[in-house]
């Protein structure tokens, strides 16, 4: 079984939840106490009492992490996903795409703990010339480079790693709307960074708006996009 990273982007830990309480999510605080991240850690620690299979338990893991980074509690977020890589590297029969996997969602927790060196190592563990790396996946971590060069203010480098897969990834993601829309985001942010522009910006705006409508207007996701058009507005007052 394949399985892939999709968290190079905020809007993709929302989409990898396929769960229904996602909607009901939106009412809960990020600081308060959270029934869904509670039961998934219950889940985690039941499954590990009763020594679960590997695969068993870096899914379950991986769910912790994915809900604890949805909510920006990043620290919670790398604890279980650093116990994912445990379960994964305890069992070689997983290969090189589930390693990769593990991997790359360190990188991107660790560029959101603005940890960024600690996050380019993570993402150099992987060997991207591997015979046996899905080219998915590789694209996967290409994109997190290219997130990691942005927030380290490189935005030429960004946009250097981005370039060469944009087209094929938009082909990837064409049966899920809102990742397609949220690399779009990403490509217009990283060429409004090196040349700020009213059109671009107008441009971000529009498609976040898009995915705000979508996901819900009292989401943790859309509070995040209002943080990060913050960020990007008062590069024109500069």
């Amino acid at each position: 079984m394949k399985y892939f990273s999709i968290s190079y982007l905020p809007i993709l830990v929302l989409i990898c939840l396929t769960n229904p309480v996602l909607a009901q999510q939106a009412e809960e605080s990020a600081n308060s106490s959270n029934p869904f991240i509670d039961q998934a850690v219950e889940d985690y620690n039941y499954a590990l009492e009763n020594e679960a299979s590997p695969y068993y338990l870096q899914q379950l893991s991986y769910n912790v992490a994915a809900l604890n980074q949805n909510y920006g509690n990043y620290d919670e977020a790398f604890k279980y996903h650093k116990k994912r890589l445990n379960h994964i590297l305890a069992d070689t029969s997983f290969g090189i795409n589930m390693l990769a996997s593990a991997y790359n969602n360190l990188g991107s927790i660790e560029r959101l703990r603005k940890n960024y060196s600690q996050s380019e190592s993570y993402l150099n563990s992987v060997d991207l010339t591997h015979p046996d790396l899905d080219p998915r996946q590789k694209n996967f971590i290409t994109i997190n480079y290219s997130n990691l060069y942005l927030a380290e203010n490189m935005p030429l480098k960004a946009k250097e790693k981005l370039d060469p897969i944009y087209d094929e990834m938009l082909e990837e993601l064409k049966d899920s709307e809102l990742m397609v829309t949220d690399l779009k985001v990403f490509k217009l942010e990283i060429e409004y960074v090196i040349e700020p522009t009213e059109l671009r910006l107008a441009e971000i705006e529009e498609l976040i708006a898009q995915m705000v409508s979508e996901i819900g207007e009292e989401s943790p996701f859309a509070e995040q996009q209002r943080k990060r058009l913050e960020r990007l507005r008062a590069k024109l007052q500069d």
